[in-house]
């Protein structure tokens, strides 16, 4: 299903700010607390979310930081929400970002490349244009739960299999957690670091 088909496409209960579960919210600000301790948060770096919807996740960022982050989506109605929420913005498919090489500090991605029409395309872009890192926010769909999304394109229960594929992708790992809701649905948040000189 490509970015047209999803736009009216109601796949999963979500948060009512950002339009995305409650979980990867949780997971986002785990991620900036983890900036701050780790000392990988300065003004002068770059900071994207990927897939970044409504600007709500990039506005929180900005507020807690008072560093600012760009959000980049191929959805024009979420870019439209995201600039009256005053985040920098890139109306863009993931798959092809008009960004130089190594142009993004850190970045955010939640509930995104399970969307993307080339999963791959999107990974080597990310490496691309990433210095310092990432964090991914993936669903662990079962067979059953991904046919019952018919937003998404690609579905992996296996966590092994996408550690690996951010490895593939230049990035080495370094925290990964799954979270298992009430219902059973999975999800796994991975902090990555960019490998120096790595590219895919």
């Amino acid at each position: 299903m490509n970015i047209e088909q999803q736009r009216n496409v109601n796949y999963r209960k979500s948060h009512p700010m950002t339009g995305k579960g409650l979980i990867p919210v949780g997971f986002f600000f785990e991620w900036v607390n983890w900036l701050v301790r780790s000392d990988e948060l300065y003004e002068d770096m770059v900071f994207c979310d990927f897939g970044g919807n409504n600007g709500a996740l990039a506005a929180a960022f900005r507020e807690k930081t008072c560093v600012p982050m760009t959000v980049i989506d191929g959805m024009p109605e979420y870019i439209e929400e995201a600039k009256e929420r005053g985040v920098p913005t890139i109306l863009a498919d993931l798959e092809n970002m008009p960004l130089a090489d190594a142009s993004v500090d850190w970045g955010f991605c939640s509930h995104t490349l399970e969307h993307l029409e080339d999963m791959d395309k999107g990974l080597s872009e990310i490496s691309r244009v990433t210095r310092r890192g990432m964090c991914f926010v993936i669903p662990l769909e079962t067979k059953e739960e991904f046919d019952d999304n018919p937003a998404h394109n690609f579905y992996n229960p296996d966590e092994d299999w996408w550690l690996d594929k951010y490895r593939a992708y230049g990035f080495h790992v370094m925290i990964s957690k799954v979270y298992t809701h009430k219902d059973g649905c999975k999800e796994m948040f991975a902090i990555c670091q960019k490998l120096t000189g790595a590219s895919a």
